[in-house]
């Protein structure tokens, strides 16, 4: 199950938004995107990907990790299955939706989401690299 959080900010970041007293900003997800992270992995569910990458993306946008997967995931089953079978990648096949499910899969990683560095790695082995 896919968890929604809010991505660390730098220890520096924490330190000056706690002298600000605003610390809580940078934490836990609202209930209103809590909302509509469960409305987008419904339509995710349903197989109507537009749709849940439409939820996700705003989520994704404020650095909620959980949303980066999400939309990323969204964003690659948008196009041919590719990326469910095995060997090298012909990149002619990828669709600008999926080049951009790549970016969003980097910058979950680079945000310390393990799944999608995993994802990535897998990309990377069979000749594909988000741009």
């Amino acid at each position: 199950m896919t968890r929604l959080r809010r991505r660390a900010a730098p220890p520096v970041t924490l330190l000056l938004l706690t002298m600000l007293g605003l610390a809580g900003c940078v934490s836990a997800p609202s209930a209103a995107e809590q909302t509509q992270f469960e409305e987008g992995r419904q339509l995710y569910r349903a197989a109507d990907y537009p749709a849940a990458a439409a939820i996700f993306r705003p989520l994704a946008e404020k650095g909620l990790n959980g949303a980066q997967m999400m939309l990323a995931m969204s964003l690659l089953r948008q196009g041919p299955r590719w990326a469910e079978a095995e060997g090298p990648i012909d990149p002619v096949q990828v669709t600008a939706p999926q080049r951009e499910a790549l970016r969003w899969f980097k910058r979950a990683a680079q945000d310390g989401d393990e799944r999608a560095q995993r994802v990535l790695d897998n990309f990377a082995e069979r000749g594909l690299r988000p741009s």
